[in-house]
């Protein structure tokens, strides 16, 4: 316990909700802007932050095992709403596009329109990728079906 140590990351921040990568080593942060659900990654050695350039909210990522890449299911666009919190509550749905970030260099690419290869809008949810990220598995939080898109 002599090494163990609490520190304050964030404080007063609307709708905050987080997930960490499995080793710790980032910390994906959510909160509500005026403009809607803004996520940022936040580097846990280093103490850096960047603000990742899609809206979404943190229950819609996930990261591989090795912590490269970071997966998302991404809203097409917004509605001005209280997120996450109407969202949980299933009085607003998305309609979503898989988006790709690599966890160093912070691209990111649309991997997967949905909605253009499925006909039929899909609000992503329990999202996981295997560690290459050529399988990602989710389930539409509407019709509580599985999902399997493959590279």
């Amino acid at each position: 316990l002599k090494n163990k140590k609490t520190s304050k990351l964030w404080s007063n921040v609307l709708g905050l909700t987080t997930k960490p990568s499995p080793n710790g080593s980032f910390i994906l942060k959510g909160e509500t802007k005026p403009s809607g659900p803004e996520l940022s990654l936040y580097e846990v050695n280093t103490g850096a932050t960047f603000v990742l350039e899609k809206m979404s909210l943190v229950e819609k990522c996930n990261f591989t095992q090795d912590e490269t890449i970071l997966t998302c299911g991404t809203p097409v666009r917004f509605e001005q709403n209280a997120y996450p919190y109407n969202w949980y509550l299933r009085k607003i749905k998305t309609n979503d596009v898989l988006i790709r970030y690599t966890t160093k260099n912070k691209n990111s690419r649309i991997i997967s329109n949905i909605v253009d290869e499925i006909n039929k809008e899909i609000d992503v949810f329990e999202l996981v990728s295997n560690n290459s990220g050529s399988k990602t598995g989710f389930i539409d939080k509407t019709s509580m079906d599985l999902y399997l898109y493959e590279e």
